[in-house]
């Protein structure tokens, strides 16, 4: 047991007070035993009272402790982590043998390293908390919850003290009411050279077409100079070369925008002199208000002509652009109230859009409008891509106007002239397997193929069977090398031996070759004669200069397939996908019809009088999805015009052109603009945005809050978030009060987020809200000025701080 007496000197009262007493006793000669008894009893409390001023404290081996050790471990204390091991691996060596260990680390979130143990084994840190943000009060609050009442609880924390989320002083109560002792093992970090961006001044809102201005605050501790570049989105404003001063720096930057929606702003720092990198980039946003616009891409020039008459005669404002520059990301999707593809091949649309564009829809509630033509639906590559998943009809045929079995065979020139690649990077026998191999996605199971390969003799690559299995039948066309001559007939002659063994309705052939074989028409006429006689078409393609074109031309023509040249050599696997399609007759339908009206919908609304549409002079053929609406169909009981709702976005399916080709009546028929009209308003729906959207950072975290004036209460609300414009994730939101929602999302990548806050009830979105985020890098890459609050809870809770192990043992009491 030790004695410890904080104020000793007040010690010297008690003798003083005595003889005070005594004197003042004898002079008046006090005898009454009653008042001697008063006397003695007022000296016993005074010196009670002195002894209480003393503060003594006691220090006694108690049966059971229990220690928690409490280790920092957010970013600004990284370069210390090995000291902090070896201190808490010397405690716990020191520890009395009736003290229990328990060990927690934090930084944003805490994590358990060790329970509470008598165990001395340890060895390292193995907890890996969020460090981007120090949370001192919630790690004392979690540690605390670890004790067990009957032992002498003790908290050993072991920071640098540079509290940047929530408050230690609101600990100071647990402290108290549960008698713990606290202690501090302080860290001195070091402040090394740095230069960081401190934020980005931005208006919340601008008018489009209106000038203003991006002001960037720069805060460094050493003078240098720096590179400094401006981002919006993909495009770079602006790059400089500056010259930063120790301590505050403003820069300022101005900017035009001419397209509507959420405009990120990004600026990234170059220091000469740094010592942290990660601080060096700061992202800001900046909504450009402006009317609603519809995008028309349109696969080749003139493709989306009659639509344009259209939009300009309803006064809708409009973009057209090409495939190749279309929006790549959500952020850029969102600047379009809607988009019409006008005759578009998946291929030549941009992988961005292709990833976004279901989350364009499903999730930030853009429509999708579809046209027909050569280069759309199956024909446009839309069976294997997004389109076959959020479209109303599907690329494939089904039902009564299912394909019948197809027996394709290939047959590729592998001569050594094959391995050359006139133009580009490819040569052209990897573009005939690629194309070969692409050909594979428009066959079923079902289907049958066969691969023939020919220089001067010919061979099976892949002899004729169902396509049970791709991959294998792919792994053969890979295997195909190049080398020999040409002979193209004996290679033609055996995929038409093997064509006639076949029981399948359709029976084609694809001829691929960049040579000839020095015979003309005559030697061949027999061939086709019985190809045509078996009920068989062959389709040709010639690559590169050299081939016979006008032979191969010959051949198709006179056995109903067609005819491709190409020297732009990457054109050849799309030619081969669409080959197979076309070759069955099933899906460029060229065919005279008047359009059949299956379902009264919006979209028809003042457009047909008394049953009259005009006619239309052919399609792609598709099938209607089961709970899409069918609204108009062919002749053929096929889809021309089908809708659907497809999340919180529309989606309409036109088969049929835009361009006059198939569409001419239609684009001369005095309510076509109506037509269009509605098209556009039943899919570019405006749901209720008068709700009030905040997103906050809180250390890893973006706070969600959402108030609307619909108290209803069996309604959801529902969130949807896009990184960067890429991947998108979903999360709910809960009711925390009338009106008041509220969810979190954890955020793992510094920059620009999309938001979209959704109401439903009873199945149907009765409002959405876009919104946007932006998350920056931890506060512990700033400077942080050392805190007093650490103090002030050690002095609050009579704790101490601690320079060594063997301050951490002593059991105190009061």
């Amino acid at each position: 047991m030790n004695f410890e007496i904080e104020k000793v000197y007040l010690l010297f009262l008690i003798p003083i007070i005595l003889m005070v007493m005594y004197l003042i006793s004898k002079k008046i000669k006090l005898k009454d035993k009653g008042i001697s008894f008063i006397n003695i009893n007022r000296f016993i409390i005074i010196t009670i009272l002195i002894l209480a001023m003393c503060n003594i404290s006691i220090s006694v081996k108690t049966k059971d402790s229990s220690t928690i050790f409490l280790l920092d471990l957010s970013h600004s204390m990284s370069n210390y982590k090995g000291e902090i091991k070896e201190f808490v691996k010397s405690a716990i060596e020191a520890s009395p043998s009736n003290n229990k260990i328990g060990i927690v680390t934090f930084g944003e979130n805490q994590e358990i390293e060790q329970f509470l143990t008598y165990s001395k084994s340890f060895n390292d840190i193995q907890t890996s908390p969020i460090g981007n943000t120090t949370n001192i009060e919630e790690a004392i609050k979690f540690s605390l919850s670890m004790f067990k009442d009957s032992d002498y609880k003790r908290v050993v924390l072991i920071t640098d003290g540079k509290e940047n989320q929530g408050d230690i002083l609101e600990t100071s109560a647990y402290f108290k009411d549960n008698q713990i002792d606290f202690q501090v093992y302080k860290v001195d970090s070091e402040q090394v050279e740095d230069v960081y961006i401190e934020d980005i001044d931005i208006l919340d809102k601008v008018a489009i077409g209106e000038e203003f201005s991006v002001t960037v605050n720069i805060k460094s501790n050493i003078k240098t100079k720096s590179r400094i570049s401006v981002y919006s989105g993909r495009e770079k404003k602006s790059e400089k070369e500056i010259d930063i001063e120790k301590g505050d720096n403003t820069f300022l930057f101005k900017d035009i925008q001419h397209k509507g929606g959420f405009k990120p702003y990004k600026v990234v720092i170059e220091p000469e002199n740094d010592g942290i990198s990660y601080n060096n980039e700061y992202t800001t946003y900046t909504n450009i208000v402006s009317k609603p616009e519809i995008l028309v891409i349109q696969g080749k020039i003139g493709e989306g002509k009659g639509l344009e008459e259209n939009l300009k005669t309803i006064g809708s404002s409009y973009t057209m652009i090409n495939p190749s520059t279309a929006p790549r990301s959500i952020n850029e999707l969102i600047e379009y109230k809607g988009i019409f593809l006008c005759n578009t091949h998946v291929d030549d649309l941009p992988k961005g859009f292709l990833d976004n564009v279901e989350s364009y829809v499903k999730d930030y509630g853009g429509a999708i409008i579809t046209t027909g033509g050569d280069n759309s639906y199956a024909l446009g590559g839309y069976k294997n891509s997004v389109f076959e998943e959020i479209l109303p009809v599907s690329s494939d045929k089904k039902g009564k106007n299912e394909i019948p079995e197809i027996s394709l065979t290939l047959v590729l020139d592998r001569s050594s002239s094959m391995l050359s690649s006139d133009q580009g990077s490819f040569s052209k026998i990897s573009l005939a397997k690629e194309a070969a191999i692409r050909s594979l996605d428009n066959l079923r199971e079902t289907d049958n193929i066969g691969v023939v390969t020919f220089n001067t003799e010919y061979s099976w690559a892949v002899p004729m069977q169902k396509l049970s299995n791709k991959d294998t039948v792919s792994d053969k066309i890979n295997s195909i090398i190049a080398e020999g001559g040409t002979s193209i007939y004996s290679a033609l002659n055996e995929a038409y031996n093997k064509q006639k063994e076949s029981s399948a309705k359709i029976k084609h052939i694809i001829l691929l070759t960049d040579g000839q074989d020095g015979m003309g028409e005559n030697e061949y006429k027999a061939l086709i004669n019985d190809i045509k006689k078996d009920k068989m078409t062959l389709s040709t393609v010639s690559i590169g200069t050299d081939s016979n074109n006008q032979l191969l031309e010959w051949l198709s023509n006179n056995a109903g397939g067609r005819y491709y040249h190409s020297d732009i050599y990457t054109d050849v696997p799309r030619i081969f996908a669409n080959e197979i399609l076309i070759s069955t007759g099933e899906y460029l339908i060229n065919e005279e019809f008047t359009p059949k009206v299956s379902a009264h919908h919006d979209i028809l609304n003042n457009v047909i009088d008394e049953g009259k549409f005009p006619h239309l002079f052919g399609y792609v053929g598709t099938s209607i999805k089961n709970t899409a609406i069918e609204i108009m169909t062919s002749h053929m009981d096929e889809p021309v015009l089908a809708a659907w709702q497809y999340g919180i976005g529309r989606i309409v399916a036109f088969t049929s052109d835009v361009n006059g080709q198939w569409s001419k009546d239609l684009l001369a028929f005095e309510k076509t603009p109506q037509l269009f009209s509605n098209i556009i308003s039943w899919t570019m729906i405006d749901y209720d945005n008068s709700g009030e959207l905040s997103i906050t950072q809180e250390g890893s975290i973006a706070k969600v809050q959402y108030e609307t004036n619909n108290h209803e209460d069996n309604k959801t609300v529902k969130g949807a978030y896009t990184f960067e414009g890429n991947t998108t994730s979903e999360f709910e939101l809960k009711q925390v009060s009338p009106g008041k929602y509220e969810g979190n999302v954890p955020m793992s990548e510094l920059g620009f987020y999309s938001f979209n806050i959704t109401e439903e009830l009873q199945g149907k979105i009765i409002a959405s809200q876009l919104g946007g985020f932006a998350y920056q890098y931890s506060p512990e890459y700033k400077f942080q000025e050392q805190s007093n609050s650490l103090l002030a809870l050690v002095e609050d809770t009579e704790g101490k701080i601690i320079n060594s192990v063997e301050d951490i043992y002593e059991i105190k009491s009061n």
